[in-house]
């Protein structure tokens, strides 16, 4: 019985663990794909010695 608690225990630890990681991944990627989205969305301006 003590056993199964542990293991129990051991397997809700590492679904935590799972669970952060997969938080940070999907942070990662929506700031990843928010910064690009930005820059894309920007025009650049035309460089100073081709403007008259």
């Amino acid at each position: 019985m003590r056993r199964l608690i542990m293991l129990l225990d051991d397997i809700r630890g590492i679904a935590a663990i799972e669970y952060g990681l997969g938080l940070a991944l999907v942070a990662i990627v929506s700031i990843t794909a928010w910064g690009a989205t930005g820059s894309q969305g920007a025009a650049e301006p035309p460089p100073a010695h081709r403007a008259a």
